[in-house]
């Protein structure tokens, strides 16, 4: 089924060739480029393995069917009561966990594509079915490169995450907003918060590495990532390449597989990624599988060239797609902020 029968263009071909060329490898490329998406979503999986035709090429990704995703936020550290054998057994019920632990509901981000295209090149590309295929290709690949830095940048923001916004990491691990339908100002839902320490404007030390890192194990989580900006990782590599002990690439179990997709070095178990989005003066450790990527199942929602009549002479090539950035247990992540650079 060609794009073009030499006068027209399918758009049931052009929805098909968009979602094969752009779904399937948005991801992959996006992971290579920026380091927080290289350490949630891990190494690029066997896309046949995986099962899912749409979106293909990593471990750790969901998709849903609808708009909306609710998980269990949960506190860093819970625990059951216990109670003594007897009368006890038959005291009224109390329930083991707070209301918090319930249900979140968090709206997906409606990301609409509207490329607008004058007629008048519509027209020079008909003909022959490889006449305009170059032109159809190069935006394929224009909307490609746009979703994935959209992406990035939503996930290195410091949004909450909601219908309108990409969530970014760094709201999900702070300490004192509302995240789902938890105020983690209330000292009574500190467990709810992230890890998080200020430098308060002095120069990062190792030191202040280690502390996060075991206060993060210490809450439960088990980091083994973090990502910053181009400035605050020439600190961190200036200060492990001095102090010895770093590896400058690492392979999975031995063998010629990385372990995260992007370039990295590693130091205390913790592997270091540059993220071009990352936000300025902050270094943020992670336990990736408290994390989700979320994005609609079927790939993109593709309408193809049509008129516009809103304009003079001219057609537009419509897609969309939902997505989100999740964190069910913040309390597992930290986070370094006001680093002098």
């Amino acid at each position: 089924m060609a794009r073009y029968d030499n006068s027209t263009i399918n758009n049931d071909a052009l929805a098909m060739a968009f979602n094969e060329y752009v779904t399937r490898t948005a991801l992959p490329i996006a992971a290579r480029r920026y380091g927080f998406v290289s350490g949630v979503l891990g190494a690029e999986a066997d896309i046949f393995k995986r099962g899912d035709s749409s979106w293909a090429g990593m471990e750790r990704i969901q998709t849903i069917s609808g708009n909306k995703y609710e998980f269990m936020l949960e506190p860093a550290r819970a625990t059951y009561a216990s109670t003594v054998q007897g009368s006890s057994e038959l005291a009224a019920l109390t329930a083991s966990m707070p209301n918090q632990h319930g249900a979140n509901e968090f709206g997906l981000t409606l990301i609409p594509i509207n490329e607008h295209i004058p007629n008048s090149r519509l027209q020079r590309l008909q003909g022959p079915n490889l006449k305009g295929a170059p032109y159809v290709d190069q935006m394929f690949e224009k909307i490609r490169r746009n979703w994935i830095y959209t992406l990035a940048a939503g996930f290195s923001s410091n949004n909450n995450q909601s219908d309108s916004a990409i969530g970014g990491w760094n709201y999900a691990i702070a300490s004192g907003n509302v995240y789902g339908n938890v105020d983690r100002s209330d000292s009574t839902n500190a467990d709810y918060r992230g890890v998080t320490a200020s430098v308060s404007g002095a120069a990062l030390t190792l030191a202040d590495i280690d502390s996060l890192r075991i206060n993060v194990m210490a809450n439960g989580g088990l980091p083994t990532f973090a990502v910053c900006n181009a400035a605050v990782m020439k600190i961190v590599y200036n200060l492990v390449r001095t102090a010895g002990g770093h590896n400058l690439v690492q392979y999975e179990n031995g063998g010629d597989r990385f372990l995260y997709s992007a370039p990295y070095f590693s130091y205390a178990g913790i592997a270091f990624l540059l993220d071009e989005q990352a936000p300025s003066q902050t270094l943020g450790v992670f336990t990736p599988d408290t994390w989700s990527v979320v994005v609609n199942e079927g790939g993109f929602n593709v309408n193809g060239i049509m008129d516009n009549p809103g304009t003079v002479h001219g057609s537009l090539f419509r897609a969309s797609c939902y997505a989100g950035l999740f964190c069910k247990i913040p309390g597992h992540n930290g986070k370094i902020y006001d680093i002098i650079t």
